[in-house]
């Protein structure tokens, strides 16, 4: 029986070692057909959404790996406050193939941000990557197929971040009661 699960467990492996990493362009696709409902800001240094997706491909071997993230596409985004960058991660574990990994960081320091290197170092252990816990606003997962809902939900976590509370101003149409007058009465001190 041990060697039968141990037999059913390795075949389970190699099969899983066989599926593909991300595809890349139909991910990229769909994340260019979400973009297209956002107007593209005028005073960005590049043309379009397509020249503003920074993509990161597999390297040669990487289906081979047993762990590991890779970050596969980035869009940075930037408001009058803050600056955000998007995040499409894979890891390259077997058993998460088809599965991955959006995340939204706020205000990073670009002298730590070397992307790649980084987030290659930091998940095996050292969790000291350059977008920290503290950048991140948002994470899920995704398949394929539901980039879209991954997406509305990036936007919703940035649209929080930035809401801000408004100090409470007196409102000019509520007129507060001013104290009456009150009517005292002392009584009368008495000659003894």
């Amino acid at each position: 029986m041990v060697v039968k699960k141990e037999l059913q467990k390795a075949v389970l492996n190699e099969l899983l070692k066989s599926e593909q990493l991300m595809d890349l362009a139909q991910i990229r696709k769909e994340f260019l057909q979400w973009l297209e409902q956002l107007p593209f800001p005028g005073n960005s240094e590049t043309e379009s959404w397509e020249d503003h997706i920074r993509e990161f491909p597999a390297k040669s071997g990487e289906e081979q790996l047993e762990s590991g993230l890779r970050v596969r596409l980035n869009l940075p985004l930037q408001t009058k406050e803050n600056r955000y960058l998007l995040s499409i991660l894979e890891s390259l574990a077997p058993t998460s193939r088809n599965v991955y990994i959006i995340s939204v960081h706020v205000n990073w320091k670009d002298n730590e941000w070397q992307l790649q290197k980084n987030v290659e170092e930091s998940y095996t252990g050292y969790f000291d990557d350059a977008p920290k816990a503290s950048h991140a606003i948002w994470a899920q997962n995704f398949i394929p197929g539901e980039l879209g809902h991954a997406l509305n939900s990036c936007v919703i976590a940035i649209l929080g971040h930035e809401l801000i509370r408004q100090p409470q101003q007196p409102n000019p149409d509520k007129i507060s009661p001013k104290p009456l007058p009150v009517s005292v009465s002392f009584p009368k001190q008495s000659d003894d």
